[in-house]
Formats: structure tokens, C-alpha cells, sequence
């Protein structure tokens, strides 16, 4: 019995997995070129703390979010946008950033052309 609930669970997350990719990708293709380029940057301005990279305060606010690995595409749009090379195998276990959220309208029936997106970022304490 316990095998069978397990399986579902299994099962029913893969389908949600599915699900949250198909809505990212319906959520960017309606996206305008400026909204696209911030919504993929986000995590990366998260996840490095760069004095050349905006929102940059100090070395001692929270960065980096856990089970990130920046792909070849992320670090291009790094450099390309900031100037900055920063090599792949950069990344620190327990990073203080557990999750990030889109919240809204954003994917939903009522997304549209001019919708704004709110985030929430969870971190440690």
C-alpha cells in the first residue's frame, strides 16, 4: 500500500514539474523584450554578489541560492550585460537563498502585455 501512495506522490509531482515548466514557458513567450530579459537575469543577480552587478550592497548580506547551477547561457547574459566573467564552477553548498517564487498574474489567465510580476524570496535566517 505504501508503495502504491508513494507512487502517486512521485507521479503527481513529475506532472506539477511538468506543469510549472509549460507555464514559464507560456509566461515568456508573452513577455516584452525588456520584462524577458530582467525575469532571466533574477536569479542570476541573486545568486552572485558582485560590487558591478546592481543591487550589490555589501559582502555580508545573504547571496547565493541553494541548488543553483548557472548553465553557459546564465554566464553569457552575465558578462554580456555586466561585464563580468565569472567561471562555472563558482557555487557554495547551503546557500542562504532556498526559493524564489513568481507570485501574480504572471502565467495565468489574467497575464497580459502590461502585467508587472511580484517574487517572493525565501532564505535562511
Amino acid at each position: 500500500m505504501k508503495k502504491i501512495f508513494f507512487y502517486y506522490i512521485e507521479k503527481n509531482i513529475k506532472r506539477m514539474h511538468i506543469l510549472n515548466q509549460l507555464r514559464i514557458y507560456r509566461s515568456i513567450n508573452l513577455m516584452n523584450y525588456i520584462f524577458k530579459k530582467i525575469y532571466i537575469l533574477l536569479p542570476i543577480l541573486l545568486h552572485y554578489n558582485h560590487p558591478l552587478i546592481p543591487g550589490y550592497i555589501s559582502d555580508n548580506i545573504p547571496y547565493g541560492i541553494d541548488n543553483f547551477y548557472p548553465n553557459k547561457k546564465y554566464l553569457s547574459l552575465l558578462t554580456k550585460n555586466f561585464n563580468i566573467f565569472i567561471k562555472k564552477k563558482y557555487f557554495k553548498y547551503n546557500n542562504p537563498i532556498t526559493g524564489i517564487y513568481s507570485m501574480g498574474s504572471i502565467s495565468s489567465i489574467g497575464q497580459n502585455k502590461n502585467s508587472d510580476f511580484d517574487i517572493w524570496v525565501f532564505h535562511q535566517i
